[in-house]
């Protein structure tokens, strides 16, 4: 399964306890805290469908 296939589910039942689909970060902590502040700002999770993006890599110009 894929973020297609949950996306596809929440489509045809929204009456779900809530579907949280990420990009592939190999960073398993700042997805982790991604996801954390993406369910952290809503109320219930309850038939939502939440998307977490992994964040573009950190540009330094030094």
């Amino acid at each position: 399964m894929n973020r297609r296939h949950f996306r596809r589910l929440h489509g045809l039942q929204s009456d779900h306890a809530g579907i949280i689909v990420c990009t592939q970060d190999q960073d398993w902590e700042r997805q982790a805290q991604r996801v954390n502040e993406a369910i952290d700002t809503a109320e219930t999770l309850a038939g939502k469908l939440i998307r977490v993006y992994k964040s573009p890599p950190s540009t330094s110009s030094s």
